[in-house]
């Protein structure tokens, strides 16, 4: 059926160092970092049992803690500022109205990532 028990996700965690870091990216805030506690946290509603949801949401928490996600979400907000910057000069919006209003976009990006998390 495609799940794995306890001691085989504890196995797999000692044999292959990429799930541990998978692990330790994805669920930074466990203590004590180790397989077991990953085990726990990741069965949260009491399985004994990790399924193919269990471990596609270790693989979604470990993108959304990456670096890789920073980046792109970075260089997309950038992109559109720069953008909507150029257009609202284009439309005759004095440049340091539309700078500002890009500033403020950018604060905007900010605090959704502050409240969101």
């Amino acid at each position: 059926d495609g799940s794995c028990g306890r001691e085989a996700f504890v196995n797999a965690c000692y044999r292959d160092q990429k799930l541990l870091k998978t692990c330790k990216k994805a669920m930074p805030f466990v203590s004590p970092a180790v397989p077991h506690t990953y085990f726990d946290v990741l069965t949260k509603d009491g399985g004994n049992s990790l399924n193919h949801e269990h471990l596609r949401a270790l693989v979604q928490k470990s993108f959304e803690n990456s670096l890789e996600a920073y980046m792109m979400d970075t260089a997309a907000m950038a992109a559109f500022t720069v953008a909507a910057v150029h257009s609202a000069i284009s439309m005759g919006i004095h440049p340091v109205v539309a700078a500002t209003s890009g500033i403020t976009m950018c604060f905007g990006g900010i605090f959704r990532d502050l409240f969101c998390q």
